[in-house]
């Protein structure tokens, strides 16, 4: 297993509650399908899906002071600061473990090295990821299609293009990190997504039973088709 990125300062105490937690990171660009994929694969599967945007327009709409600055954000195509958006995720999650729940799908997260660093520094390893690929237009077109029912604010594509473009430019790292550990579980998600959903299940499936026995294999980069 790979060493947890150093941080800028001396790294934490691993927290008792996120170290209790089986995780799978969920990344992709946007209208590259994470939401629908993990919304069938938490039902299917018994895990907690947890969206981080969902968590951010929440905040927003109960006008918190994280959701202020989220609103001012998500109009802007940029991101809510690193520190933030962890804070609410940790939440999150420590409420979900004291319900006695410890399966999470992590959708959209880590955005950023930052992200990633706060998340390792206080569970002490590196988490597996999947990692959605799909050509920009066919991302373009899921999202403004999106946007016709969503009523989302960043659903139109001119706002696309700024989140593209920034998610390109803040993963890059993320994604090299992911798989010098052998981590990373890359998936095309260009075709229709009911027609892939099978193998992401089967996929997600193999590493949650993998994290249950407490023996998680170095998985090497690799096609979906090699997991189904």
């Amino acid at each position: 297993m790979a060493e947890p990125i150093a941080a800028n300062q001396a790294p934490s105490s691993p927290s008792n509650e996120l170290r209790l937690a089986q995780l799978l990171f969920v990344i992709g660009g946007p209208g590259v399908g994470k939401g629908t994929q993990c919304s069938r694969m938490a039902k299917d599967l018994n895990l907690v899906h947890v969206s981080v945007g969902d968590l951010m327009r929440a905040e927003r709409q109960n006008e918190s002071e994280i959701g202020i600055l989220a609103e001012k954000h998500l109009r802007n195509g940029s991101l809510v600061p690193d520190h933030l958006t962890f804070e609410v995720l940790e939440k999150h999650i420590a409420k979900h473990l004291q319900e006695g729940e410890n399966r999470f799908l992590i959708d959209g997260f880590p955005r950023s090295m930052e992200q990633l660093k706060l998340f390792e520094n206080k569970t002490g390893r590196t988490d597996t990821a999947l990692l959605f690929k799909c050509p920009k237009e066919i991302m373009c077109a899921r999202v403004v299609k999106r946007g016709e029912t969503s009523k989302r604010v960043d659903d139109n594509p001119q706002t696309f293009e700024t989140r593209y473009q920034k998610f390109l430019g803040l993963t890059e790292n993320i994604e090299e990190h992911f798989r010098k550990a052998r981590k990373l579980i890359e998936v095309d998600t260009e075709p229709p997504l009911d027609e892939l959903y099978d193998g992401i299940r089967s996929t997600t499936k193999r590493v949650f039973e993998d994290l249950a026995t407490q023996s998680m294999p170095n998985m090497p980069t690799a096609e979906l088709s090699q997991y189904d």
